[in-house]
């Protein structure tokens, strides 16, 4: 039996948002449905489908005839003129993932100033820096890991060259290793109080989770545990940290090519023992390596 097709994530814009849209298309003749995506996806960081946009320019007529289209068009500013110069500047930089402030947009607002000799005592003040990102909806947000910097066709790339290989795998048999930091002293940043605080320095202790699970969810092995020390005091005297996880040590706590290598041959033993041919998908890391490794049961992937 097919399975239902999946259902499309919605996305909800403003009324001011789509009438954005329409606007930028009728600037732009020549530009097309997944551009206007991509564009303003960049401007509002939000996630905004070709299909999103296909249904907004459908419903053109409806919603530049709209009542509220009326109210959208008399949000221009003193200088127009000015302001559109500005905007199609902002989405030219936003484009390229260049970060924008207050502080940069009225320093080419001034420059656009002289070049339309607008007169000399305007005032690119903050409140109409406020007021021009209003009328053009937008706000500040902040950016989140480095997701930007990646190239997207690569991505696609590698994940089709990725679907192909794993094909002749049952997901039983397809696992996944990553790590992460335990930052295990690390406090809140933020507290109640009846007045002005001082901030404190923040802990950088840490110990490093390596975790490993098989892509149908059905194995999941120990977590490998890397501290500082061979046996920390908290654990006491009689406490054995093994029966939990597999715990090893180093000095920076971070996993090493040695440390790698150790829990591969010990996964690797595992599936042999089990009868399985496994592929382990692991990241690029410079500790992630087998060189010098006889493994019999398990194919990595990086």
């Amino acid at each position: 039996m097919a399975e239902p097709p999946a259902k499309r994530q919605r996305t909800n814009l403003t009324f001011e948002q789509k009438y954005e849209i329409i606007s930028y298309k009728e600037s732009k003749k020549d530009v097309t449905q997944s551009d206007i995506s991509v564009h303003f996806s960049n401007v509002w960081n939000i996630k905004i489908g070709r299909s999103t946009v296909s249904d907004i320019l459908k419903n053109k007529e409806t919603i530049t005839n709209s009542p509220k289209s009326k109210r959208v068009r008399h949000r221009s500013g003193k200088y127009e003129t000015l302001e559109n110069a500005l905007f199609m500047w902002f989405n030219d930089m936003r484009s390229k993932n260049a970060m924008i402030s207050d502080e940069m947009l009225m320093s080419k607002a001034k420059i656009f100033g002289q070049q339309f000799e607008i007169e000399e005592n305007f005032q690119y003040s903050k409140g109409w820096v406020q007021r021009f990102k209003q009328r053009h909806g937008l706000k500040s947000f902040k950016a989140h890991g480095e997701a930007g910097s990646v190239d997207l066709s690569l991505v696609n790339t590698g994940r089709s060259e990725l679907k192909d290989l794993l094909e002749v795998y049952d997901a039983d048999d397809v696992y996944n290793l990553d790590e992460t930091g335990l930052f295990y002293r690390l406090g809140p940043n933020s507290t109640l109080a009846s007045g002005s605080i001082y901030g404190l320095k923040r802990s950088k202790e840490r110990i490093s989770i390596a975790l490993c699970c098989n892509a149908s969810g059905t194995d999941k092995q120990k977590p490998l545990v890397i501290g500082k020390c061979a046996r920390p005091r908290c654990f006491g005297k009689t406490f054995d940290p093994k029966i939990y996880v597999n715990y090893t040590y180093n000095k920076k706590a971070w996993m090493t090519s040695s440390v790698f290598q150790d829990w591969l041959k010990q996964f690797d033993k595992s599936m042999r023992l089990q009868g399985k041919h496994v592929v382990l998908l692991v990241d690029n890391a410079s500790s992630h390596t087998e060189s010098g490794l006889l493994l019999t049961n398990t194919k990595t992937l990086m």
